[in-house]
């Protein structure tokens, strides 16, 4: 089975992200990019984003806001920041939605093991 490859052109987007807007998240994310790593890409995932034709997106077509996304075959996830706090002014959870316009929620994402969960589903798929 060939690995999957990473298409992402300008990872930017989430480090800005990661470092403005979503602090609390980098634990979440850094667990979801080991997963993705040393799980999924072994098994044929590829990871891309979405968004600006100049920074990626499918086909170079620009659609939307930039989000990241794993796909096989048929299957897509995409992950976005949500769960905004006020309180301490950042993002609380990554959700995984199985398209990128009016997807379903299928993950819920707060902690590793929430991540540990969705991997193993994933895995479990491949």
């Amino acid at each position: 089975m060939p690995a999957g490859q990473n298409k992402i052109k300008n990872p930017q987007p989430l480090s800005h992200m990661l470092t403005h807007h979503a602090k609390g998240l980098k634990p979440v994310a850094a667990a979801l990019s080991l997963g993705y790593l040393n799980e999924l890409q072994p098994r044929g995932w590829d990871i891309d984003q979405a968004g600006n034709p100049k920074t990626g997106g499918r086909n170079g077509t620009g659609f939307g806001a930039k989000s990241y996304f794993i796909e096989k075959g048929s299957k897509q996830y995409h992950f976005r920041p949500d769960g905004w706090d006020n309180a301490i002014r950042s993002y609380t959870e990554i959700v995984a939605k199985d398209s990128y316009r009016n997807g379903r929620v299928v993950a819920r994402m707060k902690s590793d093991l929430d991540v540990m969960r969705f991997i193993r589903a994933r895995v479990a798929e491949s």
